[in-house]
């Protein structure tokens, strides 16, 4: 099983049964397509199991405003499986943009929002871990 891939904005690792990071690389310009294609490699990486995401901005991302307009998950197809997301936002920018992206599209998935990876890690462990046996 492949346990990692990348796209052009974003690394992603499937760190355990029930757990994918993604990861956006330093300094890049978030866009629709981007997000499109790192949804598109979630599934290629690890099909519609029952999964739960934590997905890291670093503080020098920079985003196309027109992302905001649209509900990516819906648009994408992208749901199927998705447990939750934690968000890490490392900026404060970050974090106001994510908030207010998820007021005007709501998930039928937790979603929340964390400055630190190890807050963000801790809830996906207490909340929505997967039992690999099951």
């Amino acid at each position: 099983m492949q346990t990692s891939s990348a796209t052009p904005l974003a690394d992603l690792t499937h760190v355990s049964p029930g757990r994918v990071e993604v990861r956006f690389k330093p300094a890049v310009f978030i866009n629709a397509a981007g997000i499109a294609a790192i949804m598109q490699e979630r599934v290629k990486l690890c099909g519609v199991a029952p999964i739960a995401i934590m997905l890291v901005l670093p503080p020098d991302a920079e985003l196309d405003l027109a992302v905001m307009s649209a509900d990516h998950y819906k648009a994408n197809r992208s749901t199927d499986g998705l447990k939750a997301v934690a968000i890490v936002a490392e900026s404060s920018m970050s974090e106001l943009l994510v908030k207010l992206y998820f007021a005007y599209f709501p998930q039928g998935f937790p979603t929340r929002i964390f400055l630190q990876e190890d807050e963000a890690k801790a809830w996906l462990d207490a909340e929505f871990s997967i039992d690999p046996m099951a």
